[in-house]
């Protein structure tokens, strides 16, 4: 992996593109998709850097209710297609109350794989389409860490870069939110009361992604068949790999 590409965002911590990857061709990622959060209010500052970087289409990962709270990055702005696409039901209670103990974030991504097929389907067609529209893609959830975290493992794998750099995107998150964890804490309302399950919540461990990443190769035999399955044509997925490597 080369390094990635570092956008001089004032406030925006965990926004960053998926270039640099080797595929298992030789081919390298390209800087054409963004992954990132939705943290706070988009600065001015901010909002120009992604302009400049000639973002043109923004898909929302979060609920209604996160939205309304903290409208998604440059959906205010008529030359930008801004999507909104939940990946979860806000509803949903991701942690069973008996299996607290044992609980780890790969379990919720699994979650997310298996009951959010048909948004993640619809989330990576929008992708495909845009594959031969000018400008970028940035797709981002809360933090930029789970459901952004699950969609960019995806799009890694379809175009063969190896699980282990897959992991090391997912766990530089852990890096890029570590200053500001007792602020996400104190976002939350939960600063005096952090346990081991809040800090598995708040935490992108390895671990977590390899064991997603174990499910999908166990049972789909890799990131390209689980695309597949839930419905994508052979020609969307070249588009996506267009998009990917162009």
């Amino acid at each position: 992996m080369t390094e990635q590409t570092r956008l001089p965002f004032t406030a925006l911590y965990n926004t960053r593109t998926l270039a640099g990857y080797i595929t298992a061709s030789g081919q390298q990622t390209s800087d054409r998709l963004l992954r990132g959060e939705c943290f706070e209010k988009l600065l001015p500052a901010d909002e120009q850097v992604l302009i400049d970087w000639q973002v043109r289409t923004v898909i929302d990962l979060r609920g209604q209710g996160e939205r309304d709270a903290v409208p998604g990055q440059l959906s205010s702005r008529a030359d930008v297609s801004y999507i909104a696409i939940a990946l979860m039901n806000e509803d949903a209670n991701i942690v069973d109350p008996d299996q607290a103990a044992t609980f780890t974030m790969g379990d919720f991504y699994i979650y997310l794989l298996e009951q959010g097929q048909p948004a993640i389907a619809q989330v990576l067609r929008i992708i495909a389409q845009a594959s031969d529209q000018p400008g970028r893609l940035l797709f981002h959830c809360a933090h930029g860490k789970d459901r952004t975290g699950v969609i960019s493992a995806l799009l890694l794998g379809l175009v063969g870069v190896a699980d282990t750099d897959i992991v090391n995107d997912y766990a530089q998150t852990e890096q890029n939110i570590s200053s500001i964890k007792k602020q996400i804490y104190e976002l939350y309302g939960i600063a005096g009361q952090v346990d081991a399950l809040i800090e598995e919540v708040f935490s992108s461990r390895p671990e977590n992604m390899q064991k997603m990443l174990g499910f999908i190769n166990e049972k789909y035999g890799g990131a390209s068949g689980y695309i597949a399955t839930i419905g994508l044509t052979e020609a969307e997925r070249d588009a996506i790999a267009r998009m990917m490597l162009s």
